[in-house]
């Protein structure tokens, strides 16, 4: 089951898209100006799931889950059989049907949208993979990375802390037109610092934001006046 941003007549439950897709859904809806683009749903991933589940590896991960020390080998096991899956013919058709509106010229960002991201206890963030510049022939290979870091390694670990059940996983993938930018990066709607609801706080740097959201660079730090929409400080 694919969901495109515009299927806005009724919002779909962030178990089936996701934290993410749930948010570009939402703000399509309201008519702000987000680049097109479609979620490949919870339910989309299910036969990958399935057939996961029917390994001799995630059984040996079933048994082994105590075993801390093992759970790296375990999971990169895991993501080595994922890495062979490809798509049945219904989800082969289903995502033919969706990518007919789109040029062979354009590119793609590939990227993660969990049911659990974005919640109250824990964020997730920088956990699961992105995969950016991708053209329509590259699809599979980008869907199938997003996909197996569901199971990596830091990724369930980190569940395993926050009391998350780890054995079942759920992934939604969202597949956006990826604007070529001179800049980009990461703004708050509030200021998360001093927690102040009239701030917006904006995280940026130059190129497409990989380097804001993996730690790479010291982005530039904007912070914003929501009323007045004056800089209140900046720091580059």
């Amino acid at each position: 089951m694919i969901v495109s941003f515009s299927d806005t007549k009724k919002l779909p439950p962030i178990s089936l898209v996701g934290g993410k897709g749930f948010n570009l859904i939402k703000m399509c809806s309201q008519g702000l100006n987000v680049p097109s683009g479609f979620i490949l749903t919870t339910e989309f991933f299910k036969p990958w799931f399935s057939q996961l589940q029917q390994t001799k590896a995630w059984q040996t991960f079933i048994a082994k889950l105590d075993q801390i020390d093992s759970l790296q080998q375990h999971c990169e096991e895991l993501k080595m059989i994922v890495g062979s899956y490809t798509f049945n013919q219904e989800q082969h058709t289903q995502l033919a049907l969706c990518l007919e509106r789109y040029q062979e010229t354009n590119l793609f960002a590939v990227r993660s949208s969990s049911p659990e991201e974005d919640g109250e206890t824990a964020s997730f963030a920088g956990l699961y993979e992105t995969v950016l510049g991708v053209p329509k022939s590259g699809l599979l290979d980008a869907v199938r990375t997003t996909f197996a870091s569901c199971l990596d390694y830091r990724l369930l670990r980190y569940k395993i802390d926050n009391h998350y059940d780890v054995l079942k996983p759920g992934i939604a993938v969202v597949i956006q037109i990826q604007i070529d930018s001179e800049s980009a990066g990461v703004a708050f709607s509030l200021n998360p610092i001093t927690n102040d609801y009239d701030e917006v706080v904006i995280n940026s740097n130059f190129g497409l934001g990989e380097s804001v959201v993996s730690g790479l660079a010291t982005p530039d730090n904007f912070i914003v006046n929501k009323h007045t929409q004056g800089i209140v400080s900046k720091i580059s």
